[in-house]
C-alpha cells in the first residue's frame, strides 16, 4: 500500500516537473513568435506548438488532478483499514498462530490414523 503510494506521489511530481518545462516552453515559444516579424509560416508553426503544448499541459494538469483523488482516496482507506486493525494486539495474533499450529497437527495426527 506504502510503495502504491509512493508511485502515485512520484507520477505527480514527474507530472508536475513536466508542466513546469511546458510551460515555460510555451513561454519561450510566445517570445519567439513575438519577436519574428513577417514570416507567418514560422509564426503559423510556433503558434501550432504552443497549441500542442497547451493541450498537452491541459491534459497533464487533468492526470494530475485525478491522481491526486486517487491519492486522497488511498489516504483515506488506509486510515480506515489501519483504524480496524487497532483493535487487535499482539496477544490476538499470538493466539491466531497457536490455533494455526494446533489446526495443522490435528490434520497432521488424523492423517497418520
Amino acid at each position: 500500500m506504502l510503495k502504491h503510494n509512493y508511485n502515485k506521489f512520484f507520477q505527480i511530481s514527474t507530472l508536475r516537473k513536466d508542466v513546469d518545462d511546458k510551460e515555460r516552453t510555451i513561454e519561450q515559444l510566445k517570445v519567439c513568435s513575438q519577436t519574428v516579424d513577417g514570416e507567418n509560416g514560422v509564426q503559423s508553426i510556433v503558434q501550432d506548438e504552443i497549441e500542442n503544448l497547451t493541450h498537452k499541459l491541459n491534459n497533464a494538469n487533468q492526470l494530475i488532478s485525478t491522481l491526486q483523488v486517487k491519492v486522497s482516496n488511498i489516504e483515506r482507506e488506509n486510515h480506515r483499514l489501519r483504524g480496524e486493525l487497532s483493535c487487535f494486539d499482539l496477544d490476538f495474533f499470538e493466539e491466531l498462530e497457536d490455533l494455526k499450529y494446533n489446526y495443522a497437527e490435528a490434520k497432521r495426527k488424523l492423517g497418520e490414523v
